[in-house]
């Protein structure tokens, strides 16, 4: 890890300390699941006890249904019918102008005129007041016994729990049976004898204006209301003791606890494992867990030690492969993190449908993501690696066999080999309808092969396919996420910006016309080259159409963009033409920004020209030191600020562009002398150095050679002079014309001398 440092590091640990976590809880998990086949009978590990599935379902089904329900008291109304009691002495004492708040609880209370708020000042001070505060706490105690609850929610609790509830009083819980203690919120008759009861404990002369304000909150509002979460509590409280229930079965060592899975032919083939069959197991189980642990710790441990070993042997080899082959992951602490976060997320997702029951196969749906998300995010070898990694990961986790290993590369294989290039919104899903395709056929090789009945091989068989084909839905709908992720670019974005009415081009074509036009033959001159070599076309093309983006700020300073008219550079000195010249890369790099280009795009508009030297000012600089009898400027001075290409795609952009902008210049571009002249091109960028940071071999720079020069001369190809008749003096007239204007093509040289391209 010296290529990362601490961070990967510290997220291979993590990594480790999750994949151990998601493989060991439990250590041995159950393996079996509902209808699946039994190739064999199933004995008992260790004697135990059990009782019939049929019987604890049924069990807690009633008690599920006939559960009283529990009701808790309302605290929030009480403290605010115990705030607005105590200060109603205050409140409603006789006001000039009363606000709106004391107008609001005179009419809570009733208060109808001048004694009755004489009666409420009359309890504001001294003995009186102390006494009324006792008073009210008394009737608060009296209100929390007040079992008055919503009719809707009293009717269905007593229709369906034997017609009783649980009352949770602030003072405890208590049972409570259907009756005049239950009071529903529409019995107004009882609501009201029952407040005049409770209202009687406060002073005489107010007792009618508490009542009637009790009346007000309480008529719409119960005390009571149904709580879900102690409901809950008491099901699972009750479904408790019935585990505790004595046992109706005792099985002992060795005994047949399942009978493989057989046709018979009178009634058809079995159905797998059933309900009951699969409670036995699990009955089975847990006995086994527990005699181990208390009678075989150092067995149980000895789990634990090796599957930890195992798990690191695995998580160090795919450390060693992704530092080995993809160190740009490990230097990128983010990178890093994006991709043990995807593993560890795959692994998980795979646990959850382990731990649900699900057929192993659809273990397909997790690897197989991998697999396609890495090949999208980096390339096939990578991704195909990584994925039989996982799948190993995978089968352990699920304790599978070699088979179902099998079923789960062939489709992470498939999907690999088959996404190339993501260019249209059905690629993803061709590809998994193919790999769905042949995980079934692989699948039902390897039922039969293991004789498995032909129904359970189907069975087998849709779940693969059926998971192969969902990764592609599931990862259309994500892409742009894993973009984001991994920080790439599909060929489907890159084909978006290639569309000519995307601002940035739509500026480049009006602003820079002459620009515009080279950058759309350099990118069918890129793309050729870098199919030739198995590069990515589409980006290379993509990359050429905005590499010269930053000529719009001074689009006339540029050779192809002067229109007949006299070059700007005439008038400056070289070094101020070279800054200018320079300068269209960081300004296109800003504009890139300023636009959103993607920034797999960037490195066109930086390294397009690495840092070669300008030529044509570098020249024109020495001439005119040496005749100024001035230092001679150093090559270094004239060079571009680079980086070099550090991609193929970026190198042949440098390529191409050096040598259509060579051919451009010359005055007879015959075929041999564009192969000469861009031999002399290649050649010279080689010896600079300039392809020395990217991926090429000699190889690949002579195929993107021939390939640069079949398109230049489709470019510049000769063409047929159209026959004239030359009867008439005029059109012996235009033949002259015609015959002079080629005689002057011919001595007008190597082209404008501007071109910052050479």
């Amino acid at each position: 890890m010296a290529a990362g440092g601490v961070v990967p590091l510290l997220l291979a640990t993590v990594f480790y300390i999750g994949v151990s976590f998601l493989d060991m809880w439990p250590i041995d998990p159950l393996t079996y699941r509902l209808g699946q086949y039994v190739p064999a009978d199933i004995y008992g590990r260790v004697g135990f006890v059990t009782y019939p599935q049929q019987l604890f379902e049924e069990k807690r089904r009633d008690i599920e249904q006939t559960t009283p329900g529990v009701f808790s008291p309302d605290e929030q109304l009480l403290q605010e019918i115990a705030a607005t009691l105590k200060s109603a002495p205050l409140q409603l004492q006789v006001s000039e102008e009363p606000t709106e708040e004391q107008q609001a609880l005179a009419e809570a209370f009733g208060i109808e005129d001048e004694e009755d708020r004489q009666n409420w000042a009359a309890l504001a001070e001294g003995d009186a007041r102390a006494d009324y505060d006792r008073r009210v706490s008394e009737l608060l105690d009296k209100l929390a016994q007040f079992c008055l609850m919503d009719e809707a929610e009293l009717t269905e609790q007593l229709t369906r729990n034997w017609k009783k509830v649980i009352v949770n009083y602030p003072q405890g819980r208590q049972a409570v049976l259907n009756g005049p203690d239950l009071v529903p919120t529409k019995a107004e008759v009882t609501v009201k004898s029952r407040l005049a009861t409770i209202a009687a404990v406060m002073p005489e002369s107010v007792v009618d204006n508490v009542q009637q304000y009790l009346f007000s909150v309480l008529s719409e509002r119960p005390l009571y209301r149904l709580d879900e979460v102690a409901t809950q509590a008491e099901i699972d409280l009750a479904i408790k003791e019935l585990e505790k229930l004595p046992p109706t079965k005792e099985y002992s060592l060795g005994q047949r606890l399942v009978t493989r899975t057989v046709s018979y032919s009178d009634t058809g083939l079995q159905g797998g494992l059933s309900a009951g069959d699969l409670a036995v197991l699990q009955a089975e189980q847990r006995a086994y867990r527990q005699e181990e642990r208390t009678n075989r710790p150092w067995q149980w441990y000895s789990r634990y030690v090796g599957r930890a070993a195992l798990l690191a042997a695995l998580a160090v080899l795919l450390a060693v492969y992704i530092e080995s082959y993809r160190p740009r992951i490990v230097s990128n602490p983010w990178r890093a993190l994006a991709m043990a976060a995807m593993l560890v997320l795959m692994l998980g997702v795979n646990k959850i449908m382990f731990r649900a029951g699900w057929n192993p196969n659809v273990a397909v749906l997790p690897v197989m993501m991998t697999a396609v998300i890495l090949t999208i995010a980096y390339d096939r070898r990578f991704a195909l690696a990584i994925s039989v990694i996982m799948a190993t990961f995978v089968v352990l986790q699920m304790r599978s066999t070699f088979a179902t290993f099998l079923t789960i590369t062939s489709a992470a294989g498939c999907s690999a080999l088959l996404l190339t290039d993501v260019r249209t919104r059905s690629k993803l899903i061709e590809v998994a309808s193919i790999s769905a395709g042949v995980v079934f056929i692989t699948s039902c090789e390897l039922g039969m092969t293991a004789g498995i009945p032909w129904r359970f091989v189907m069975q087998n068989a849709v779940w693969a396919s059926g998971a192969a084909m969902l990764v592609g839905f599931i990862v259309q709908g994500i892409l742009p996420q894993i973009e984001r992720t991994f920080n790439i670019v599909t060929s489907m974005r890159l084909l978006e910006w290639c569309d000519a009415s995307k601002p940035l081009l739509k500026r480049l074509a009006m602003t820079a016309p002459g620009t515009y036009n080279h950058s759309l033959q350099l990118g069918a001159m890129c793309e050729a080259a870098a199919e030739s070599v198995g590069a990515r076309g589409l980006l290379a093309r993509v990359g050429a159409y905005y590499h010269d983006i930053g000529k719009i700020n001074k689009p006339e300073y540029f050779v192809e963009n002067e229109a007949q008219s006299a070059s700007r550079h005439a008038k400056l000195s070289p070094e101020m033409s070279l800054l200018i010249i320079i300068g269209h890369v960081k300004d296109g790099i800003e504009m890139a920004r300023e636009y959103g280009l993607p920034s797999v795009l960037h490195e066109f508009i930086s390294s397009h020209h690495g840092t070669t030297v300008v030529q044509y000012f570098y020249h024109a600089a020495t001439q005119q030191r040496k005749n100024g009898k001035n230092r001679v400027p150093e090559e270094i001075e004239f060079r571009y600020p680079g980086p070099k290409p550090r991609s193929p795609e970026v190198a042949i952009l440098m390529l191409a562009d050096a040598a259509e902008s060579s051919v451009r210049s010359m005055s007879e571009p015959t075929p041999p002398r564009i192969e000469t002249q861009v031999h002399k091109v290649v050649t010279a960028r080689l010896a600079d150095g300039q392809l020395d940071d990217c991926d090429l071999t000699l190889n690949q720079v002579h195929k993107i050679e021939e390939s640069l020069v079949k398109s230049l001369c489709g470019f510049y190809h000769a063409r047929i002079a159209y026959p004239k008749p030359v009867d008439s003096v005029q059109d012996k007239q235009d033949s002259s014309d015609e015959a002079n204007e080629r005689k002057e093509e011919k001595g007008q040289g190597q082209g404008d001398p501007h071109d910052e391209a050479e």
